[in-house]
């Protein structure tokens, strides 16, 4: 299992049953059915964008309970670190 976060729209937490020779890609495609996002996805574990999709959980040091968060990176924030603010285009 691991742990997706999101903070756009309404917060929330998804838990997904995975394997560690998860692709990127098949994570993708397993949340967008689980979450109904059909926006541009972009997972980021331990300050790294996952932007391989044939990579592997694995790969990229990704275990049992880990924590990912998705971020839409074609929405830039502004204010304080890039965490607080309004969003722009």
């Amino acid at each position: 299992k691991i742990f997706i976060r999101t903070y756009t729209g309404m917060a929330a937490v998804y838990t997904l049953d995975v394997e560690p020779l998860t692709t990127i890609r098949q994570l993708k495609e397993l949340f967008r059915q689980n979450a109904y996002y059909d926006e541009t996805l972009s997972f980021i574990f331990d300050d790294d964008v996952l932007d391989q999709d044939d990579a592997t959980l694995l790969s990229y040091g990704i275990d049992d309970k880990s924590d990912l968060e998705l971020k839409n990176l074609n929405i830039r924030t502004r204010g304080i670190g890039n965490t607080l603010g309004s969003k722009f285009i």
